[in-house]
Parts: C-alpha cells; structure tokens; sequence
C-alpha cells in the first residue's frame, strides 16, 4: 500500500505486522552474549582457572552395577602428586617438547582404580582404550605443562596423556599415537 504526499511523491505507507515481531529467544541469545563475551567463554576451560577438569569414574568389578566412586581434579590437586617430567616428541608437534604431570599410575592408584583397560575421554569426543599395563611399563603422564607453561584449549590443553614415544621406539605407532588423547577431560577406570 501506498499513498500521496504533499509534495505529490507516491510513499509506502509502514504497516506494522504483528507477525513480523522479533522473537523474545532472539532477545534472549543476544542479551547473553553482550553480557559474555566470546573471550570469556573460551577461556572457561583455560589452565588459568582452577576449577575442576578431570572427572575420573572408577567402576566396581564386584558385580555392582553402575559408577562405584566419581572423583573431580582440578590443576591444583594434580600438581598435589609428584611431577614428571617426559622430554617428547609427538606426532601433531615439531621439535622435542617438555612435558610436565603426575603419572598415570600415581593417580589411578590414588583412586583406587582397579580393571585391566582404561577409557580416556577428550573434550572434543576423542576417546581410546588403554591397557592398564601401558602406565606401568612406561612413565605415561596427564601432563598439564608443556615447556614449563600451562597449555590451554588452543594449545590442545588443558590436560593432554603424554607417553615416552621419543625414548621408545616400539611406541612409536598409530596403536600407542592413537592413546595419546589430548583435551582429556574424563578417565573410566574398571571397564574390564
């Protein structure tokens, strides 16, 4: 629709339209993120926060059914246990890096794991199975530094498994590779 001005020029004439109405979702989402921005919600799994970041699930072999004991770590209560150092290097970075962590065997002895087979699980639905032997055989740890710094999510942080590969050669494969879950946010221990 349409109508003459006094200057004699056609103009449409605005017609509000109740349908054309903004959704009050659209309100919602913009509201959240004005007041969070993209940096802050990035940072929330960050190494910098001390919150808690590994869940680890210890299951009961005695015929219980379902999760016998759910511990949370924080940075703070893995760097509570004796820190490793392994000198590495792996196959998504160059060169030879520090990486600093409680081992693997430390902590699921800690719980009080039992079973042969561990499920790691990354934040990024990356996940593997690992023989329990691995962690005590090797000095395989949850490392939470690379080159003295904390890593974050960027970084393929904040906690990333960490095998001996460079010391060892009949490690250096896709099957041991593949066991290096980085991102990792929960361990199941006692699936088998």
């Amino acid at each position: 629709m349409s109508y003459r001005t006094n200057s004699g020029y056609w103009q449409p004439r605005m017609v509000w339209k109740p349908e054309t109405r903004v959704s009050p979702v659209f309100f919602a989402y913009l509201i959240f993120f004005l007041l969070h921005p993209f940096h802050v919600l990035a940072q929330s799994v960050s190494l910098g926060d001390r919150e808690k970041i590994l869940t680890i699930r210890v299951y009961n072999l005695a015929g219980e059914p379902g999760i016998f004991r759910e511990i949370t770590f924080g940075i703070d209560d893995l760097e509570k246990f004796p820190l490793v150092s392994v000198r590495t290097e792996t196959q998504w970075t160059n060169g030879v890096l520090h990486f600093q962590g409680p081992l693997m065997r430390d902590l699921l002895n800690d719980v009080g794991a039992v079973g042969n087979l561990i499920q790691v699980n990354g934040l990024d639905g990356q996940s593997a199975v690992i023989p329990r032997e691995d962690f005590e055989k090797y000095d395989v740890i949850i490392a939470c530094q690379v080159n003295g710094q904390y890593f974050d999510i960027r970084e393929r942080g904040p906690l990333w498994i960490i095998y001996p590969w460079s010391n060892n050669p009949e490690i250096q494969s896709a099957a041991y590779y593949d066991r290096g879950i980085y991102h990792l946010s929960s361990l199941n221990a006692g699936i088998q």
